[in-house]
């Protein structure tokens, strides 16, 4: 007999698979190109278990958007909802220089979170609030995407 959740966590094992060789090949590519990072080894195996674990915390989301959607065209047009939040931080501009209420959501985005904790640790600057922060959003998205996901899918 299959585990009941085998698919799911089978899909979440490869998606895992899947992140940490996106970012050994986004290092690879960095260190070929000359970067080298302030935090050491310690620092970025810490950024890369960080981004992991938000992906993974995030997968929860699209597990549940795949259960409910009706078609992959949907599950498609569910993730252009979620793409802004990628330009809506300070990824690829200082925060001190977005109007103030755009500096308001880029505050709040996780994302923005993410990639500023990612470049902390990388920097050495080692734990600061963003990395927090990006603990407590990946912690939320546990807890309510999980059981969400999981009561979906046992009545499937």
């Amino acid at each position: 007999m299959v585990w009941r959740p085998a698919p799911l966590v089978g899909s979440l094992a490869g998606d895992v698979v899947r992140y940490v060789l996106a970012a050994a090949s986004v290092l690879g590519a960095g260190l070929l190109l000359g970067y080298r990072s302030q935090g050491g080894v310690g620092g970025t195996v810490a950024a890369v278990a960080l981004l992991v674990l938000f992906a993974v915390c995030l997968t929860w989301v699209w597990l549940l958007v795949g259960l409910v959607a009706r078609s992959a065209s949907s599950v498609t047009a569910a993730s252009t909802l979620l793409f802004p939040l990628a330009f809506l931080g300070d990824v690829f501009v200082p925060a001190r220089t977005l109007p103030d209420w755009l500096r308001v959501v880029v505050e709040v985005n996780p994302v923005a979170h993410l990639a500023r904790a990612v470049r902390d640790l990388m920097a050495g600057t080692g734990v600061t609030s963003s990395v927090v922060w990006t603990l407590v959003c990946a912690l939320v998205l546990v807890v309510v995407f999980v059981p969400w996901t999981l009561a979906v899918y046992r009545r499937r």
